[in-house]
């Protein structure tokens, strides 16, 4: 589920609502809440509340695993999974910088489009000049 959420924000998109009604059979399966690029939010926002948003999904994913290890029961009828979660989203979830191997900001979108430079500018114009005149 790491390794997926990872992929997914090396992909342009930031989660920020992981919990267990969102997954079935260990996929994500709700992006309601996702900052996509290009998303306002996702261009703009200051590095430090991205790495927040970052650490909360990787907190909220830890969390979803402890909870479902302890109240599922194993085929053997003990009360429990035992469960290690990997590596990443503890480090990422203490506020680590392995937050940045997966930085969804840095997936360029504009390699899809013909013509980047009019993409950037129709962007400018609709998001930044209409925000300015309100």
């Amino acid at each position: 589920m790491w390794e997926d959420l990872q992929e997914i924000r090396s992909l342009g998109i930031t989660v920020r609502d992981i919990h267990p009604g969102n997954y079935i059979g260990g996929k994500l399966i709700d992006f309601s809440r996702a900052w996509t690029m290009n998303h306002p939010c996702l261009d703009w926002t200051e590095p430090r509340d991205l790495k927040d948003n970052l650490i909360r999904d990787a907190r909220d994913l830890e969390e979803l695993v402890y909870s479902w290890a302890a109240t599922n029961q194993p085929p053997n009828g003990t009360k429990g999974y035992k469960v290690k979660p990997p590596k990443g989203p503890k480090e990422c979830a203490a506020g680590s910088a392995d937050w940045l191997d997966a930085n969804p900001t840095l997936y360029d979108w504009r390699k899809w489009e013909e013509d980047p430079e009019a993409i950037d500018a129709f962007i400018y114009k609709e998001l930044v000049e209409s925000v300015a005149k309100e």
